[in-house]
């Protein structure tokens, strides 16, 4: 079979049409991959700097918070509601862990019977989930420890689903209750006040900003200023709930 000049020219233009078009396609493709990783870029780092101006507001309204808190007065004036439904609490709770469903539980999915057991050597943290606050949340941890109680918070295990309901079931789970409200955090707020509406036992700790010593005449309020107060004392109010059966 002979093979003119002619056919050996059309099958090197077609060739060298394809070889052409492949590397549109892959310059292409190229283009689109290296357009996807700038937006994945861009988009990773608008995330890492509204990380960071989130975390910052925080933190200067954690500070704002403090200072209105500067002293014993401004301190109960800002959070009188919780002193008083902690002091009602006290009462209400007394030897009283088990929680009866209702309709607010049922609008989260909280049904099944096994959503209410109760275990008994469970401690759950309310606390900001802050760094800043983690020295405090291990002193909680180390304490519980020491009394054989097992001490979790929200942020410790991966929560796939809405994580309201799941903290709503932690509460309910939970022999006692600990709120961390330095700070004034909202999650934090709302959280205690759903564990004094379910009637769960519950300790309240802040940390106290001045140095003017003050009380208050409710072992489950704990005013601390450092981590070693804090640790003798809810030691001795969690001692003092187990000894008389308020837990």
């Amino acid at each position: 079979m002979n093979i003119t000049s002619e056919y050996m020219i059309l099958v090197l233009s077609l060739l060298g049409s394809i070889a052409s078009i492949l590397l549109v396609v892959i310059f292409y493709i190229r283009r689109q991959s290296e357009m996807k990783l700038k937006e994945r870029y861009d988009f990773d780092k608008h995330m890492v700097q509204l990380e960071y101006m989130r975390k910052n507001m925080e933190m200067q309204l954690y500070d704002v918070s403090r200072k209105l808190e500067e002293n014993d007065k401004r301190w109960m004036d800002m959070n009188h509601l919780v002193i008083s439904s902690q002091n009602k609490s006290e009462v209400a709770n007394y030897n009283k862990s088990q929680v009866v469903p209702n309709d607010f539980l049922k609008n989260f999915g909280i049904t099944s019977q096994k959503d209410f057991d109760v275990d008994n050597r469970q401690v759950f943290v309310l606390t900001p989930f802050n760094d800043n606050y983690r020295h405090i949340y291990l002193t909680i941890r180390e304490v519980c420890g020491k009394l054989n109680l097992n001490c979790i918070r929200g942020d410790e295990e991966y929560i796939p689903n809405e994580i309201f309901p799941e903290m709503i079931k932690q509460i309910i789970k939970s022999r006692l209750i600990i709120a961390n409200i330095t700070g004034r955090n909202p999650n934090v707020m709302y959280e205690l006040g759903v564990a004094h509406a379910l009637g769960k036992p519950t300790i309240v700790i802040a940390q106290d900003f001045t140095d003017i010593p003050f009380d208050l005449n409710n072992k489950r309020i704990i005013i601390y200023k450092n981590e070693m107060e804090l640790q003798r004392r809810l030691e001795s109010s969690i001692t003092d709930m187990l000894i008389n059966k308020a837990l």
